[in-house]
């Protein structure tokens, strides 16, 4: 009975904590001017959170997304199995983990700021969450035309995969050729659940055309009244007329079917319908591709049979017999070595279970091998892995009686504990982890990455050049030191790092950063001398090699 009303306490304390603070959320499909907008909203005085996405080669001047919202939403997404390019392929997950998640952030938020703002593109596939948890607030949606996001987001792409390598290169850059309508299918889905949410609490949205945003100067104005929030309105719009493209190309429209685009356009008409700031011409402006040359037309066929060599040369799987997992499989296991085999294995399964009987099942193999640390923190790491966060601590803490000099448990740990806003308890177990090994650069980073959230860059920097002074050769502490200088605008010295260091410097993530720094340092640079360089270096990895460079020359839209 006593728990039950404490209970009640906290969630009524939650509640008015929430409740006293206007904390307007920004969103918008992806490549629609959110990130312009947040920048002029931050400039404009509104702060965005302690530890935000930097700018890179995608997006020089910074996404100003806070790291804690992006982990709540990917998590979400991650517990329903798929990711950002969710596009209706399955169900969304409950709503009441995640709006737990969502008070504790907006708690955490509330104490950091009198008046704050959170952006992010996938705050659209939450709404409902995000609305029930934030009340009142206000909600600013950024529209843009369907085929110029389309476009975009195949530019964007290309270039990953002209930079990426390995599982990344796999998981996203190759989707959106191998299914061409994806990209347009993932507008539907986010700019549906705009429009159900807007014609549900139409007096707490704003809605603003991405043109309508570039030509209105008064959009701070706007912002101000409808949030109540004194922002500076004499703020400088960040848009620059050499950055903003506003083509649509014939391309993207016509690889699509033709039920699709009609689809496309019906709901682009009633969103506009519904606009607060528009241009007085929203009329797509579609241009045709230009004619491929002799060479493009040779990159396109050796980019073509790349892939189809590269497909081809995948081993076909031989059908496997296949064995019905279930929690009593694992506990049938007596041999140690074969359970911690087993867990990573087939620790996919647990997603099929709800908290309250994983719950009784880590119970019984802590009762099982109570005495056992790497089952137990196996088993730590494959409930994290299934986002049972607090299943995953009740684990590990386990392990840790058993072995309490594995400092890196405590880094684990504290992880999970900084995943749900347990502030307090996650910087006492990062600093007991780093108390137990002075001199381990990794938990230096650790500790720094979780105080850069909650205490800024400028108070932890002395802490990122420590961890690198204990190990200035390994590539990890070299790019974590050179990110943070990055943040920091010390372009030069990032760079000084970098042609210093013993550090292998053909390493995709070493050419990665130093593109990085060299494009913020001059957004005009000449990528294509770094890009031939990540080709050489590919061609003798990766099948993908000839396939990456190709794509930097492609049409985007055609291909």
């Amino acid at each position: 009975m006593f728990n039950e009303a404490q209970n009640l306490i906290e969630a009524a304390l939650i509640h008015w904590r929430i409740k006293i603070i206007k904390s307007p959320i920004l969103t918008g499909f992806h490549r629609s001017a959110t990130s312009a907008l947040v920048n002029w909203l931050y400039d404009a005085g509104l702060s965005m959170g302690s530890c935000l996405i930097p700018g890179h080669i995608f997006n020089t001047k910074g996404y100003l997304e806070d790291l804690g919202c992006v982990h709540i939403h990917d998590n979400a997404l991650r517990r329903a199995g798929t990711n950002w390019q969710f596009h209706d392929d399955v169900e969304m997950p409950g709503a009441a983990l995640n709006e737990r998640f969502l008070e504790q952030y907006i708690v955490h938020r509330n104490e950091l700021s009198a008046s704050w703002c959170v952006k992010d593109p996938r705050i659209v596939l939450l709404l409902e969450q995000w609305a029930e948890v934030l009340q009142e607030n206000g909600h600013f949606f950024i529209l843009r035309y369907w085929s110029g996001c389309v476009k975009f987001l195949l530019n964007r792409h290309s270039r990953e995969v002209a930079y990426q390598v390995g599982s990344r290169l796999e998981q996203y850059g190759l989707g959106f050729w191998q299914q061409p309508s994806l990209a347009a299918r993932l507008w539907l889905s986010y700019n549906k659940r705009f429009m159900s949410f807007i014609a549900k609490f139409p007096a707490r949205c704003t809605v603003i055309t991405q043109r309508g945003l570039v030509q209105n100067q008064d959009v701070l104005s706007l912002l101000s009244y409808r949030t109540q929030i004194n922002l500076q309105e004499a703020t400088p719009s960040p848009f620059e007329a050499s950055l903003f493209q506003d083509q649509a190309s014939t391309s993207v429209r016509d690889i699509l079917i033709n039920n699709l685009v009609t689809e496309l356009y019906e709901l682009w008409a009633q969103l506009l319908t519904k606009c607060d700031v528009r241009s007085d011409s929203e009329t797509p402006n579609y241009v045709a591709p230009v004619a491929p040359s002799a060479v493009f037309l040779k990159n396109l066929r050796q980019c073509q049979g790349a892939f189809l060599v590269s497909s081809a040369a995948l081993p076909s799987a031989k059908p496997e017999r296949r064995v019905e997992i279930t929690l009593d499989s694992f506990l049938a296991i007596e041999k140690l070595a074969e359970l911690s085999s087993y867990f990573n294995q087939h620790g996919d399964v647990f997603k099929q279970f709800d908290e309250h009987d994983l719950g009784g099942f880590v119970q019984q193999v802590i009762n099982k091998f109570y005495c056992h640390f790497n089952v137990l923190a196996v088993l730590g790491a494959v409930l994290k892995r299934a986002n049972f966060f607090e299943l995953a601590i009740k684990s590990y803490e386990h392990a840790i009686v058993i072995k309490p000099e594995h400092a890196a448990s405590y880094v684990q740990l504290a992880d999970f504990f900084d995943l749900l806003i347990k502030v307090d308890l996650a910087r006492f177990v990062y600093e007991k982890a780093l108390s137990k090994q002075l001199n381990n650069a990794f938990f230096h980073i650790a500790l720094a990455k979780f105080k850069q959230k909650y205490s800024g860059l400028a108070a932890v920097m002395s802490n990122f050049e420590k961890a690198y002074l204990l190990d200035a050769d390994n590539k990890n502490t070299l790019l974590a030191y050179c990110n943070a200088l990055y943040e920091a605008g010390d372009i030069q010295s990032a760079l000084n790092l970098i042609n210093d260091s013993g550090v292998d410097k053909d390493d995709p993530n070493v050419i990665r950063m130093r593109q990085q720094l060299l494009l913020k340092q001059d957004p005009a640079f000449d990528r294509l001398t770094d890009i031939e360089l990540i080709r050489d270096h590919l061609n003798h990895e990766s099948r993908f090699g000839e396939l990456t460079i190709n794509f930097q020359l492609v049409d985007l839209a055609i291909a």
